[in-house]
């Protein structure tokens, strides 16, 4: 993608208002996060994307901007169901990618506040694992309600007491991963855990079902699909909200979005800051001068290389 639409831009001046919002907040007290933690799958270890810059991981890091570290803890056919799984799979209490995630929400600084997400269910949907005994036969929820619980629990007990959020899995395109199972009983349950831990959780599920386009093989996101993902997150972990996707065009470049947010929070509250072309910044604690200028700046730029 060479430049962003008007459309887009608009798209792309939303989230960095949020972002001006967010530091506001922060400079008001407001809990800001210092560590990020993902959990997951083969989506959450970067499979699907066109390169390890284009993670749900590595967009969510750039929209939070450097002051927040984001680490994904992602393996390959990782299951939150614990017991042994077919080939293919496995419990991700098993790997070593559970440990290290352990390791490192117990080992942040004393003043960390970390969020962990966790973003399992995609493979558990899986015929082999939700159904062991085939068609028509018992399937795991029972199993499934009480490994999620337990993993949560098992990370808002370490010493750094995080919150931690629990994410619906993104929609399937493949029947062998039923995107049915997901809906109608993995997320039920998933809200059901999370109401009796009291913690929040992240719907990646409604904004990526009817985007087969988001998708690299119907079951990765691509490029486009993990920023939906890293924007879901985004809103959930800073309160701010995003325009409907449907009303904003395109989902706008996630280097291009933060490359921008960077600029506008560099410039933000320096007394006489400017911006390439000329656009001053003054005091933008509320971010308007900021959005108003790269708007001009984006649209302008993009009508010179149409002619």
């Amino acid at each position: 993608m060479t430049h962003l639409s008007c459309r887009s831009a608009l798209f792309a001046l939303a989230m960095i208002a949020s972002a001006a919002h967010v530091a506001a907040q922060t400079d008001a007290g407001v809990r800001a996060v210092t560590d990020v933690v993902l959990v997951g799958d083969s989506i959450t270890a970067g499979v699907g994307p066109s390169s390890g810059a284009t993670t749900y991981g590595a967009d969510l890091g750039r929209l939070l901007g450097s002051g927040v570290s984001v680490s994904g803890f992602g393996y390959p056919g990782a299951t939150m169901l614990s017991s042994m799984r077919p080939s293919g799979f496995v419990a991700y209490t098993s790997l070593q990618q559970y440990t290290d995630a352990t390791h490192y929400v117990m080992n942040v600084a004393p003043d960390a506040v970390v969020d962990v997400i966790i973003m399992l269910g995609t493979n558990d949907a899986n015929t082999n694992n939700w159904l062991p005994s085939g068609a028509g036969g018992p399937t795991n929820a029972t199993e499934f309600a009480a490994d999620y619980a337990a993993m949560v629990q098992h990370f808002a007990n370490l010493p750094s007491h995080p919150v931690v959020y629990l994410a619906f899995p993104p929609t399937s395109y493949i029947p062998d991963w039923s995107d049915s199972v997901i809906a109608n009983e993995i997320i039920p349950i998933i809200q059901q855990v999370a109401h009796d831990a009291g913690m929040p959780t992240i719907d990646v599920h409604t904004p990526t079902s009817g985007h087969p386009e988001y998708y690299a093989d119907m079951l990765h996101p691509n490029d486009t699909g993990s920023m939906v993902i890293a924007m879901a997150m985004y809103e959930a972990l800073t309160g701010e909200t995003i325009p409907p996707r449907a009303d904003a065009g395109p989902v706008p470049d996630a280097r291009t979005v933060a490359d921008a947010a960077t600029m506008a929070s560099m410039n933000s509250g320096m007394p006489g800051g400017h911006l390439s072309g000329g656009c001053s910044v003054g005091h933008a604690t509320k971010g308007v001068p900021v959005i108003l200028c790269l708007l001009l700046l984006t649209c302008a730029r993009s009508v010179r290389r149409r002619r």
